[in-house]
């Protein structure tokens, strides 16, 4: 459920793309939901209850990758969260505490955004679907 929603949503820049005037724009957001939800089948309260736990544990992960690189823990091997490269797309629109990214920079992480996306969703078509283990 949860790749079927990230995939719905970052279709949907208006979520996240804290760069786009339509961001403040409720009802485009409103609209934009509800494309995820036909595009999901899962029922609005859920979904975007599910988003903010998504998006807020990538936060938690980045500033624990953050942390764990000032201090120096290398030879500690933390397991990464298997949503955590996926949701890279949300970087040039997130930071954590003491970042500061500047506005230019945006633009070029929106390059490398849709350079991600796109091999997410070429890896993403690439898996085989679910079988239906339903009996006939």
């Amino acid at each position: 459920m949860e790749d079927v929603l990230i995939v719905a949503v970052c279709g949907q820049s208006v979520l996240y793309d804290t760069t786009l005037v339509s961001y403040r724009d409720r009802i485009k957001k409103e609209q934009a939901w509800v494309v995820v939800g036909e595009e999901t089948g899962i029922p609005v309260d859920v979904r975007r209850r599910k988003w903010k736990s998504l998006r807020d544990r990538y936060m938690r992960e980045k500033r624990r990758e953050k942390e764990g690189k000032k201090s120096g823990s290398a030879a500690r091997t933390v397991k990464k969260w298997k949503f955590f490269a996926v949701l890279y797309f949300l970087d040039p629109f997130v930071h954590t505490e003491g970042d500061q990214q500047q506005p230019s920079s945006v633009s070029r992480d929106r390059d490398q955004l849709y350079q991600t996306l796109t091999m997410f969703l070429l890896l993403l078509l690439s898996l085989p679907l679910p079988q239906d283990h339903r009996a006939g």
